[in-house]
């Protein structure tokens, strides 16, 4: 067999394996729209993130994809928050992944627009070379994010952040034990707000006050104390039509991300920040930590009976916290 034919093989094997690739491989994100202007249909736009631009940070860490050339600015707003969150993430002692923007036409006529992926890149997605890429459907006329109505920066500064934070600590506990979630979650409620109140204080008054909106329906619900370890663990499965038991679930999950942040609000409060950066140092040691191993960690940083606390958290006592606003 001569070079040529190895050669040859080897260009047939890449193609054919390119082929099955695209033809089986595939990852799709639903994103529903964060901010509807208009009547919207049930239907869906597909959109291939291969025919996007894209721009990068500097260190190559950020990446915004973006599907109109006028939104090269906002991109490279989304890129300078990216990075400078990162810096204050890094002071509150959390180093994280590399993390994307997909920035997306607002669909005319649907409910959702679904990023699509397929091939190599799917692949890359799928095993965790890319990066976790996060979607911001950008409404008409807007052109920079600065200027953005105060959905569109919540969505990006608050949620997006939240996803950046819990993308990397799931990681470490949803796999091994559901009932984490008030660390997961929890960490990146309180971490989104230091980070906007740093760089968006408008949309951290925005999030403090979603907090404190899901409490107070907490308690027109009848709520006394919130059990963060049964009530609020991570769901299986993918969202499709809810009956009325998904409802049910999804308020009682509203509630428990209101009282995962005062959690760990309280915890900086009554300990100092520092506790909670050294909570986080001490649980990236352990290999597969559960839920009680967090709250044994906590413990002995606080002297506090934390795992007893979680499953009692007063919701009155978490909405005076709440009702204190900072702004």
């Amino acid at each position: 067999m001569t070079i040529r034919h190895l050669v040859v093989g080897f260009l047939i094997l890449l193609f054919a394996v390119n082929l099955a690739l695209n033809l089986f491989v595939t990852v799709r994100v639903e994103v529903r729209l964060q901010a509807t202007t208009e009547p919207a249909s049930e239907g869906e736009q597909v959109v291939s993130l291969e025919e996007y631009l894209r721009r990068r940070s500097p260190d190559g860490r950020f990446i915004a994809y973006y599907a109109d050339p006028s939104w090269e600015a906002a991109a490279d707003e989304a890129l300078t928050y990216l990075t400078t969150a990162d810096r204050l993430l890094q002071g509150l002692g959390f180093s994280l992944g590399r993390f994307g923007v997909v920035l997306l036409p607002y669909p005319s006529g649907a409910s959702k627009v679904v990023l699509e992926r397929r091939g190599w890149d799917a692949l890359r997605q799928i095993l965790g070379i890319d990066p976790l890429l996060f979607p911001l459907v950008m409404p008409p006329q807007v052109r920079s994010l600065a200027k953005a109505p105060t959905a569109v920066r919540l969505w990006l500064h608050w949620a997006g952040l939240h996803e950046w934070v819990e993308g990397t600590i799931a990681k470490r506990l949803y796999f091994r034990d559901r009932r984490t979630r008030w660390v997961g979650d929890g960490l990146a409620e309180y971490l989104a707000y230091r980070i906007t109140q740093a760089l968006d204080p408008e949309i951290a008054c925005e999030g403090w006050n979603q907090q404190r909106i899901r409490l107070r329906l907490g308690r027109e619900q009848g709520w006394k104390t919130y059990n963060l370890i049964e009530d609020f663990p991570v769901r299986r499965g993918q969202p499709g039509d809810l009956n009325a038991r998904d409802l049910e679930q999804g308020v009682k999950e509203q509630i428990g991300y209101g009282i995962a942040f005062v959690f760990w609000h309280r915890v900086a409060q009554r300990y100092g920040e520092d506790t909670i950066r050294r909570f986080w140092e001490e649980l990236r040691r352990q290999s597969s930590p559960t839920a009680e191993d967090a709250a044994r960690i906590l413990q002995s940083l606080t002297g506090e009976e934390v795992w007893t606390y979680l499953q009692g958290v007063p919701l009155e006592e978490a909405l005076r916290l709440l009702e204190d606003s900072p702004c």
